[in-house]
């Protein structure tokens, strides 16, 4: 029926015959197992002619017909016989793509948009996004982009939607003059804003005001003390438990994170997730914001604040490359430990030089994992540090770093790598640690 042939890159197969049913009973069987497919390239790059070929031999013109799950990672030539429609049987109820589709291949998704549960899809053209929008029917998790304002209506109208996440959207893109006569989205429980702008994310978290949202996730460059406050303000205090954010802080600025722009989002009482995550810069808190945060969040079982390990050279290097000392001291610790009894899992840096003299111990065992990224310590305070560790959180068996970021390549210095210059002082501290405990 057909022959392998070698071509550049790959194999080529060449048809002496069109495949019928009956030749694709057999491999039929071993496809029905499949449940869930992940398609890394281009499966018929140089053989085109095999999607024609299939659609005419394959029994309900697709390849796997109990697929559940699929997704594509790869750029599918917009000028080749488009055939995503191949893998998209009855059954499918999620559909990835992280790649922009073809316009030709996003009217081949349609069809199927009344069944996914859910949608990741990045859909380029703004009309063809809002066709796909209108068609779900029983989404739960939809990740789009730009979409119209009857398509806004449609899917904060569908109450099986959980889960919300938009990407890069522009100015303007969300209808601010939208006056809905019902509430929507109300059962929105997950929203994800990524890289939009204040006044987008302003308007977004107008639309969801009427869910109470419980889980947050933001990725922003602008200040965050405005896009602090704009969640405050929007967002219900009593329902958010988990919030996560990647920040990028504006060019020549010193740190990511003031304690003012922290405290706008201390009024949300229940949390029990905090992670946020610098680029390039340190955070700019002390000892009474931690006192503070921790007063303000008693819930709380995760809280990251890190900067991100990733290496910078030159003026862009983050802080602690540069040596300078943290504000948090160990006394922050000690804030988490009498406050926080949820704590489990903890990552910040400290300045560890300094001991505290004297710290009544306390009983919070919840806590067993703590990061101190690139913290300071002194050979001295090695054991000082375990002793005061151990006293504030007695069930903890260890203490981990930063790691290594990888290395930079700059145009004029080569490879620079960044290694953690206290790692070896807090396995030191790690080691009292796990002797207090045995």
């Amino acid at each position: 029926m057909f022959r392998s042939q070698k071509a550049v890159g790959d194999r080529c197969v060449q048809l002496f015959r069109a495949i019928t049913p009956s030749d694709w009973e057999r491999p039929r069987l071993y496809a029905e197992r499949i449940r869930r497919l992940s398609v890394q390239r281009d499966l018929f790059l140089n053989n085109p002619q095999i999607p024609s070929a299939l659609r005419l031999g394959l029994v309900g013109h697709v390849l796997f017909s109990r697929l559940q799950l699929f997704t594509l990672h790869f750029v599918m030539n917009p000028r080749s016989e488009p055939y995503i429609d191949l893998f998209l049987g009855p059954h499918v109820t999620s559909l990835t793509t992280t790649v922009p589709l073809p316009d030709a291949e996003v009217s081949l998704i349609l069809p199927i948009a009344p069944q996914l549960k859910h949608a990741n899809s990045i859909i380029s053209r703004r009309e063809l996004a809002s066709s796909f929008a209108q068609s779900l029917l029983c989404i739960e998790s939809l990740c789009i982009s730009e979409i119209d304002s009857v398509a806004w209506q449609h899917i904060g109208s569908l109450p099986s939607l959980k889960s919300l996440d938009f990407k890069y959207m522009t100015k303007g893109v969300v209808p601010g003059s939208l006056h809905p006569t019902v509430p929507l989205f109300t059962g929105l429980k997950k929203l994800d804003l990524a890289w939009c702008p204040i006044t987008t994310v302003s308007r977004i978290l107008t639309l969801v005001s009427s869910s109470p949202i419980m889980n947050l996730q933001s990725t922003n460059d602008g200040d965050p003390h405005e896009f602090f406050a704009t969640i405050a303000a929007h967002c219900s205090h009593a329902a958010l438990a988990t919030f996560s954010h990647l920040f990028r802080p504006a060019a020549g600025s010193d740190h990511a994170i003031h304690s003012p722009a922290l405290r706008a989002l201390f009024p949300f009482y229940n949390l029990t997730e905090m992670k946020i995550t610098s680029y390039m810069a340190a955070f700019d808190l002390d000892d009474d914001t931690m006192r503070e945060m921790a007063s303000a969040w008693p819930q709380i079982a995760t809280l990251v604040l890190k900067v991100s390990a990733v290496g910078y050279a030159g003026t862009n290097a983050p802080a602690w490359l540069a040596k300078e000392r943290p504000r948090f001291t160990l006394t922050a610790l000690a804030h988490l430990a009498h406050r926080c009894a949820s704590l489990e899992a903890l990552e910040l840096t400290v300045d560890a030089t300094v001991v505290p003299v004297a710290w009544e111990p306390c009983a919070q065992t919840a806590l067993t994992a703590l990061t101190l990224g690139h913290s300071p310590l002194t050979k001295t305070a090695i054991s000082p540090v375990a002793a005061f560790i151990r006293t504030i959180f007695p069930a903890l068996r260890s203490v981990s770093v930063a790691p290594k970021p990888p290395p930079v390549l700059t145009p004029y210095q080569g490879i620079v790598t960044y290694g953690n210059l206290h790692e070896k002082k807090w396995l030191a501290v790690s080691a009292l640690l796990r002797e207090g405990r045995d």
